[in-house]
């Protein structure tokens, strides 16, 4: 009798621990079954959009002179080396691109003076024919150096009275930032928050001639017409995540405990996940740059209604900015259309009817002797050409007064 007690009384807890250990395994057989199934499914997407990404045509127009045989990454690439020490000096180049109190021109005319082959490789690959990049992409912080010494490079010449010259760089310059917006995915006009804004400088107060002015308004009509749209750039975004994911040693640091439960504590179940939502979010969605305004506004506004409410973490890095870069896209070209319509009218007094990103079309308004042109901007509401009392094109000054709230996007410049 004693036995049998003391052996039924092990029972219950031998049965309990079984129950457990079976209902563990089966949790966590049937994670891995998800997790098989949602990483097949992402490897085929990857897959896909690869296919997609190099199969599109690789030639794209050059904004000025002619054409040169051959692929602009062959020259793009060779930049690389160069700029990556600049990245020392990046704290130099910054401030006077933003036009900080405490810029150094000195320094930073130096280190426009010692790298005069990396603008060649800039000019040279922003008239190659073609443009095919290699599956390796260069970092972003590669593309801000180069982007912001271009700049940099841009101001100095108009300094020094050489506004043409100027122009080119700056040309180039967004030459680059359309090629790697369309074909990869660092997003270099994002970083080139001072590009238009030079440009809309020396249109309205540099001695352009007729011909020089012609050459800028064909250069940025090529340019609007190639500008990336935001579904390609988003596909792009999509595949360098599905890469990334893809690697072996990818897993991320950022992903806490509490995270990583959510997943069975499976690292491929959270970022195949986090791939999936972008991809049935983000690029089926519908947010970009063709639908009227209002209508982006709200798809974008339903997107980050369901973003928020997502729990993957591993979606968030990815996903942050959408919604601004949706804006950013129509932003910049309206700038682009803006200057057009400027140096037209400069060249030979012609006004352009150029669409509103933001609206129906720009506006136009002529008064002593003066063209002011306008878009409606962000807000959708025409404010008579007022723009708010800050001229600059989103400058972002630290030191100062901050600028007025911008209403509309204005430009204006003498008849």
């Amino acid at each position: 009798m004693m036995n049998r007690r003391r052996l039924s009384g092990w029972k219950i807890p031998a049965l309990l621990l079984g129950i457990v250990v079976a209902l563990t395994g089966g949790a966590a057989l049937w994670i891995r079954i998800i997790e098989a199934r949602r990483w097949a499914e992402m490897e085929k997407e990857v897959q896909s959009l690869l296919a997609e990404a190099t199969s599109r045509d690789t030639a794209r127009p050059v904004l000025y002179g002619e054409a040169v045989s051959g692929n602009a990454w062959d020259d793009y690439s060779q930049t690389i080396p160069l700029a990556e020490p600049l990245g020392k000096s990046w704290k130099v180049i910054y401030d006077y691109v933003r036009r900080e109190q405490k810029a150094e021109p000195e320094r930073v005319r130096a280190l426009v003076a010692a790298n005069p082959v990396l603008f060649d490789h800039l000019r040279r690959g922003a008239h190659r024919s073609i443009v095919a990049f290699p599956r390796v992409s260069p970092s972003s912080a590669t593309a801000d150096i180069l982007m912001s010494l271009a700049i940099c490079n841009a101001r100095l010449l108009v300094e020094s009275g050489k506004s043409g010259d100027a122009v080119h760089v700056l040309l180039d310059a967004a030459q680059l930032a359309n090629d790697w917006g369309a074909r990869e995915w660092v997003w270099t006009w994002g970083t080139a928050f001072e590009l238009v804004d030079v440009l809309r400088e020396i249109v309205v107060s540099q001695p352009l001639d007729k011909p020089q002015l012609e050459e800028l308004d064909q250069a940025l009509d090529r340019l609007d017409r190639s500008f990336p749209a935001m579904s390609l750039t988003t596909k792009n975004k999509l595949l360098a995540l599905g890469l990334e994911f893809l690697k072996e040693d990818s897993w991320p640091r950022e992903a806490s405990m509490e995270d990583q439960w959510r997943y069975g504590f499976s690292p491929r179940l959270m970022e195949a996940d986090a791939f999936l939502f972008w991809r049935r979010e983000a690029v089926s969605s519908g947010i970009g740059d063709t639908a009227p305004w209002p209508e982006a506004q709200r798809e974008a506004q339903a997107f980050q209604s369901r973003y928020s409410a997502e729990k993957n973490r591993l979606v968030r890095p990815y996903t942050d900015g959408v919604v601004g870069t949706a804006e950013f896209v129509r932003l910049r070209r309206a700038q682009i259309r803006l200057l057009r319509m400027a140096a037209r009218a400069r060249a030979d007094g012609r006004i352009l009817d150029l669409d509103d990103p933001f609206g129906a079309k720009l506006r136009t308004e002529e008064k002593a002797g003066r063209l002011r042109i306008w878009s409606v901007g962000r807000d959708g509401r025409d404010d008579g050409g007022d723009d708010g009392g800050d001229p600059a094109w989103f400058r972002r000054r630290r030191n100062g007064p901050p600028p007025a709230p911008a209403k509309d996007l204005v430009i204006e410049v003498s008849r």
